[in-house]
C-alpha cells in the first residue's frame, strides 16, 4: 500500500483529478517512454527482464519483488508482465478516487481460421524491405502472410537472438526498468504477444493530461485509439498455419496496412477499479 500511496500523492500539489493523474503518470512516463517507476523505498520494477513465465502477474507481486514460481517455490525478481504494471497504475489512481478501466489488447484480424494472430511489437527488420537484409520472403504466394517468423519454442524471445527467420530483431522502445544491464541485446525484451494490457482513464475534469485516454504503463506511452496503438507499436501479425509444422515455432507474418487497424481494445470490468 505504501507504493500505491507514493505513486498517488508522492508528487503533491494536484488541485483536481486531472492534476492527480498527471502527477502519478510522470512517475511512469517521461512523456515519450518509461520513467523507470520504483517502489516507495526506491526498488526497481522492470518489464520482462526475465523469461515470460518468470514474471510477476499482479500489483502486489511486482511491488514485493516476490512471487511463487511454477512449482510454488519462492521466486525473487523485479520482473513483471504488462498486466502487473496495468494493475499497479490502477491501484495508484484508485487512492485518489479516480476510476480506470483495465483494457485488453489483441488482434482483431478475422480472415485467418487458425486462431487469433500474435502481435509482433516494434522494432523488426523484414527481409527484402528497405534497409534490411537482401532476400526473398519465405511465403511470397501466401499474401499478405509472406514472411516467415521462427520463434523460440516455449518462450518466444528467450534466449534473445538477432535472427528470427525473415525478421531481424532490432532495438525498439524499452520497457520499465530495462537497460543495457538487464537486457543487453534488444529492447523491449519480449516483443511477440497474444495479448497486451493497458489502462483507460476516462475523461477527468473534462480532459486527460496526455490528450489520450489509453495509458500504457509498461512502456510509459499513451494511445488515442486502437489505430493509434497499431501505428506506434505493431510491426506485424503472426499466425501459424500450413505449411508451418505444429509446435515448430514457425509462423506466417504480415505487416499492417496504414489506415486499416487490426487491433481491438476490450475493457475488463472485473479487473477495473
Amino acid at each position: 500500500m505504501l507504493t500505491y500511496v507514493k505513486l498517488a500523492v508522492g508528487n503533491g500539489g494536484a488541485v483536481n483529478q486531472g492534476g492527480a493523474v498527471a502527477r502519478t503518470w510522470t512517475q511512469f512516463s517521461t512523456g515519450s517512454g518509461p520513467a523507470d517507476v520504483v517502489t516507495w523505498d526506491n526498488r526497481t520494477m522492470s518489464y520482462y527482464t526475465e523469461g515470460f513465465n518468470s514474471c510477476a502477474l499482479n500489483a502486489q507481486q511486482i511491488v514485493e519483488n516476490y512471487y511463487p514460481d511454477a512449482n510454488g517455490q519462492p521466486h525473487y525478481s523485479t520482473s513483471a508482465q504488462c498486466g502487473a504494471f496495468a494493475l499497479l497504475l490502477e491501484s495508484a489512481l484508485a487512492v485518489n478516487g479516480i476510476h480506470s478501466n483495465w483494457t485488453k489488447i489483441q488482434s482483431a484480424y478475422s480472415d485467418v481460421t487458425y486462431g487469433t494472430p500474435k502481435m509482433v511489437i516494434r522494432n523488426w527488420c523484414f527481409v527484402g524491405t528497405n534497409g534490411c537484409n537482401a532476400g526473398t520472403p519465405a511465403y511470397p504466394t501466401q499474401s499478405p502472410w509472406i514472411f516467415r517468423l521462427s520463434l523460440n519454442i516455449g518462450d518466444y524471445m528467450f534466449p534473445q537472438r538477432a535472427d528470427f527467420g525473415d525478421l531481424t530483431n532490432l532495438q525498439g522502445l524499452r520497457g520499465q526498468g530495462e537497460n543495457n544491464t538487464t537486457s543487453p541485446l534488444f529492447t523491449p525484451v519480449e516483443k511477440v504477444f497474444d495479448f497486451h494490457f493497458i489502462v483507460q482513464i476516462p475523461l477527468v475534469d473534462g480532459s486527460t493530461p496526455s490528450g489520450d485516454q489509453f495509458f500504457d504503463p509498461s512502456y510509459g506511452v499513451t494511445y488515442s485509439s486502437p489505430a493509434g496503438f497499431e501505428a506506434k507499436a505493431i510491426a506485424g501479425y503472426a499466425s501459424q498455419f500450413p505449411p508451418d509444422p505444429a509446435g515448430s515455432g514457425t509462423y506466417h507474418v504480415f505487416t499492417p496496412t496504414a489506415g486499416s487497424p487490426n487491433i481491438s481494445f476490450t475493457s475488463v470490468p472485473q479487473l477495473s477499479m
